[in-house]
C-alpha cells in the first residue's frame, strides 16, 4: 500500500525508491542490548550450501532500542527522546521544540489544542461504536424474540432485523439448545 502512493500509473516498479520502516521501541524487547535490530528477509528455499536465499525487496525494517544510551548519535538521540528536560538534551533542534511545546505559552496552547482534538475524536469514535453495538444488540434481541414466536423463517428474520442469516442461525441454535 505504501508503494501504491509512490508509483504512478504505468510506471515500472524498478523506479520505486528503497523504503525504510523504523520502529523506535520504548524498551529493548529483544533483550540483546543492541542499538538497532535489522530485519533480514529470506525465502524458504536453500542454496547448495543449505543457506536460505536472501530476499531483497527494497523494504528495510529496523527496530531501534529505546533503552540504548551509547556514546554515539543514536545513543544520544535515544537519550533525548526519553528525557523531558530540554536542558539535558544533546540535540539543540529537539531541545528547542521541547522547550516550545512544554515551556512556551504559545507552544503549550498548540499542544493542548491537539490533545483536546484527539480526545474529542476518540470520544466520538467510542460513542459511534457504542451506538453500533447497542443497535446490533437490539436487533439480536428482536431476532431471538421472533425465533421464539416461530412465525417467521430465519431468512425473513435476518431481512427484517438487518442481520446476516448466519447470525440468525447462530441465535436460533442458542435459543433452542437452552430450551
Amino acid at each position: 500500500m505504501i508503494d501504491s502512493h509512490t508509483l504512478q500509473k504505468q510506471e515500472d516498479t524498478e523506479t520505486l525508491p528503497n523504503l525504510y520502516i523504523i520502529f523506535i521501541l520504548e524498551h529493548d524487547i529483544f533483550d540483546k542490548g543492541e542499538a538497532m535490530y535489522r530485519v533480514i528477509k529470506h525465502l524458504d528455499v536453500q542454496d547448495s550450501d543449505g543457506k536460505y536465499l536472501k530476499y531483497e525487496d527494497g523494504c528495510n525494517i529496523m527496530y531501534v532500542n529505546g533503552d540504548y544510551r551509547g556514546d554515539n548519535p543514536l545513543g544520544k538521540l535515544m537519550h533525548d527522546f526519553s528525557t523531558p528536560n530540554a536542558d539535558e538534551m544533546y540535540y539543540d533542534e529537539l531541545a528547542e521544540k521541547v522547550r516550545y511545546h512544554k515551556q512556551d505559552s504559545e507552544g503549550v496552547k498548540v499542544v493542548s489544542k491537539i490533545v483536546e482534538e484527539y480526545g474529542d475524536e476518540r470520544a466520538a469514535a467510542a460513542l459511534q461504536q457504542g451506538i453500533q453495538q447497542g443497535s446490533q444488540q437490539k436487533a439480536e434481541e428482536a431476532a431471538i424474540n421472533l425465533l421464539k414466536m416461530k412465525k417467521l423463517s430465519p431468512e425473513e428474520i435476518a431481512d427484517a432485523q438487518g442481520l446476516s442469516l448466519k447470525k440468525v442461525l447462530e441465535l436460533q441454535e442458542k435459543v433452542f439448545v437452552k430450551a
